[in-house]
């Protein structure tokens, strides 16, 4: 099952990879502590949105008597 969700991955290493770059440019110092809780999570809550919409999808069979 994570196999399916491994295309999300990108986005959140995309935004770790701009907030670096961005704090490096106009601060001159970088925030790992910071960015590394963000880009954690950023990777928990999308893997728990893609879970949840998948299993939002499957429809429920009653049991008929």
């Amino acid at each position: 099952m994570i196999k399916k969700y491994r295309k999300y991955l990108a986005y959140p290493c995309i935004f770790f990879i701009l907030i670096t770059i961005g704090e490096l440019y106009y601060e001159h110092k970088i925030q790992w502590e910071k960015n590394l809780f963000i880009f954690i999570g950023s990777i928990i809550v999308i893997y728990l949105f893609a879970f949840l919409y998948e299993w939002a999808k499957k429809p429920y069979s009653y049991k008929k008597e």
